[in-house]
């Protein structure tokens, strides 16, 4: 394993020219000392340690699985102590059993399906051929089906098929599923998320790229419409990237879309509200800075205290504009739609800010191309890890300040290096560049591991594709991660860009799915060593949007805490697969208690789930607004009624609790007194005689929640 700090100077002789003295670094850094804050290595069951010891140099124990000449020499030649303050004996972490580790089921796949293109074949026709996919479960088995899906460059004669396929637990193979094919894929293959955005149970079809760009409506009995463009899409403007996520805390879903570029003539990056069922509006000017930035990844989630903070991954498009890559929530326009604005929370003593080149600029100097918003210090805050084609792993965790706090020496993730030398190309990439990311517990030991896809970008596949890329995975040992892809079966070669995780045969451990440029993508089953088995947890929101994005969720058995997840916390380019969470469970293979942690602000607790399935878990109904379609006529008469039912964290109505309701913003005139039937409180709005709008809050016991539906007063047609 390289050194922090020759680390930092390489990343930053890649984009700033500065020179590395390896020699002198090295010195340097054994001298650097620190304290690692892993609240949780004193505690966890799986730590043999009385206190934090850093184990950096002998993590990797696992002798008769590990064979891999690369990641073995990270012991070999790690001298680096950063962190450890101990000068007693290390006590070194269990060895990291994978057992059948993850079973590649693809290779077999291609070889015997004549309908998918071949690789030569994308390779020649040009590496700007994108494959990807997404988990889903399509037909409401409880079950995900697998979903494959490619782009082609414009003008492709013949672009690769996208097809739905379903695993076989009795050969341990996909199987083309051709009746959900032609239902899904029919008349709209290009596929930028399967989520349930209406909350009917059925999963809906996002699709960003024209001729088929809008939603495509789900139904029972696996049936899809044709796709419904969002009112007032952009002219010329078609999505290479797609967010998903509840923009105002309004309780519906929002989409963030980015179309890759940097024409002034159209948006880099704008966002759709859903302004009643099934309909969602482009609002491009609600994002302010948006033309600053070539974001090819865009995403939402909760940071630094905020419900929802916007990310844009990607470039500036112009070198002396700083283009930011985060946006927070400044204010609302004049018809009610939130506001963001560009900001930059990573602290000025990051590691990248060092060099004086880079002093004062926003993480978009790195190109960062994916991120993941995990816990990984089991402390109840959300930690970020970002990706960058600079050829960097950053991690900065909340702490609870006005800012992000730069992990990344806490946690020592550096980049494994290439398979192969690019010798005779005139190019020197000697480390693997990281795109998506997503953090998941995969070995199921209630701490959270971080999952990449690596790949040249698209102007290093132009000029030629290059070989040596394969998965990056990063397993949670003590207070570092140990890279172990290979030992834990993610070997096969890929050009990777893009990743999804779900759950293909409902044991609770995370599957994986890998594309990228000029590759077939690759499925991965787990099949990690875990004793006992974990399980997984899909959320239906009520008072929150249908599917709890953005909640926070975590385990604890006998009285430790586990790593926390986000549910949607995954900023990766491609198709988005329905968001689940991943847990551990307890020696007894039940979960003692899972804590959520909803974006409505209502917590709520469940006991017992056991291992080894997926488990769904609804929100009980707080706030709720009573006529579903949220509109009314502008008449001066017409009404819009709002209840409220507090509830303990186990769902119980809660009685003896004062609720008020509040008009935050817009028009309406409230109607006589709240009125209490049991434990629920009700209240109507009157509509304003002309046309408008408005912004409602309920208080419980004097504190404000954070759910504010949005209300519409329709003129007259």
């Amino acid at each position: 394993m390289p050194s922090s700090l020759l680390r930092t100077c390489l990343l930053l002789s890649s984009v700033a020219g500065c020179a590395c003295d390896s020699n002198r670094l090295a010195v340097d850094d054994a001298a650097h000392g620190g304290s690692d804050t892993d609240a949780r290595d004193t505690d966890h069951p799986s730590d043999t340690t009385a206190a934090d010891t850093d184990t950096d140099a002998a993590v990797d124990t696992d002798a008769t699985a590990d064979s891999d000449p690369i990641t073995d020499s990270d012991a070999a030649e790690d001298s680096d102590p950063v962190g450890d303050t101990d000068t007693g004996t290390p006590v070194v972490p269990p060895p990291i059993l994978f057992g059948r580790g993850f079973l590649d089921l693809t290779t077999a796949l291609y070889l015997s399906a004549p309908r998918v293109t071949v690789e030569a074949d994308l390779v020649l026709n040009a590496p700007a051929i994108q494959t990807g996919g997404l988990f889903a479960d399509l037909d409401g088995d409880g079950r995900d089906e697998v979903v494959l899906t490619g782009t082609a460059p414009v003008g492709a004669v013949d672009p690769p098929v996208s097809w739905v396929l379903r695993y076989d637990p009795v050969t341990e193979a996909l199987v083309p599923d051709v009746a959900l094919t032609n239902a899904l894929l029919g008349t709209a293959p290009l596929l930028g998320a399967m989520w349930d955005m209406d909350g009917d149970g059925h999963p809906d079809g996002v699709a960003g790229a024209p001729p088929f760009s809008g939603v495509r409506w789900g139904a029972a009995g696996a049936n899809w419409g044709d796709p419904v463009p969002s009112y007032g899409a952009l002219v010329g403007d078609h999505s290479v990237g797609l967010g998903v996520a509840d923009l105002d805390n309004d309780g519906w879903l929002d989409l963030v879309h980015t179309s890759g570029g940097c024409d002034p003539s159209t948006e880099s990056f704008w966002p759709e509200f859903q302004t009643e069922p099934r309909r969602f509006e482009a609002r491009p000017a609600r994002i302010d800075g948006q033309d600053d930035i070539n974001p090819f990844v865009v995403g939402a989630g909760p940071l630094l205290g905020a419900a929802t903070m916007v990310m844009a991954l990607g470039g500036p498009c112009n070198s002396s504009i700083d283009g930011p890559a985060f946006f927070s929530l400044a204010g609302q326009d004049s018809e009610g739609f939130p506001l963001y604005v560009g900001m930059d929370p990573t602290p000025a003593t990051s590691l990248y800010k060092q060099d004086p080149s880079v002093a004062g600029r926003s993480l978009s100097w790195l190109r960062p191309m994916g991120a993941a918003i995990t816990d990984l210090d089991a402390d109840g805050r959300p930690d970020i890890a970002v990706t960058t084609t600079a050829r960097e792993l950053m991690i900065f965790g909340d702490m609870g300040g006005p800012t992000l706090v730069d992990r990344s020496y806490d946690w020592e993730a550096a980049l494994p290096p290439r398979s192969t030398s690019d010798t005779g190309l005139g190019i020197l990439r000697p480390t693997m560049r990281p795109w998506g990311l997503i953090g998941v517990d995969v070995d199921r030991d209630g701490r959270n591991d971080l999952v990449a896809a690596a790949g040249d970008d698209v102007s290093d596949a132009y000029g030629p594709l290059v070989d040596g890329y394969r998965p990056i995975l990063y397993m949670r040992r003590g207070a570092a991660f140990v890279e172990s892809a290979l030992q834990a079966g993610l070997t096969l070669p890929s050009n990777g860009q893009t990743l999804a995780a779900g759950d293909l045969d409902g044991d609770g451990a995370v599957d994986l799915l890998f594309g990228g440029s000029g590759k077939l993508p690759r499925v991965f089953l787990n099949r990690v060593d875990a004793t006992p088995a974990g399980l997984a947890v899909r959320l239906v929101g009520t008072t929150s949007n249908p599917l709890g994005v953005g909640a926070w969720v975590q385990g604890t058995d006998q009285g430790v805490p586990f790593d926390a997840s986000v549910m949607g916390g995954i900023v990766s380019r491609g198709p988005l697969s329905e968001p689940l969470v991943f847990l551990a469970a307890g020696a007894d293979g039940v979960l003692d208690t899972l804590t959520i942690r909803w974006p409505s602000g209502d917590e709520q607790v469940v006991h017992g789930l056991t291992a080894g399935s997926v488990h769904t878990v609804t929100e009980p109904v707080t706030l709720a607004v009573l006529d579903d379609d949220r509109h009314a006529p502008a008449d001066g008469v017409s009404t819009l009624a709002l209840s409220m039912t507090p509830r303990a964290p186990d769902g119980a109505p809660r009685a003896g609790a004062v609720v008020a309701f509040r008009l935050v913003a817009g028009t309406g005139t409230w109607v006589g007194a709240p009125t209490t039937a049991g434990v629920t409180t009700t209240q109507s709005l009157r509509a304003p005689s002309s046309a408008g709008w408005a912004i409602v809050e309920v208080a419980v016991d004097g504190v404000v929640q954070p759910a504010r539906p949005h209300l519409w007063w329709d003129a007259s047609p």
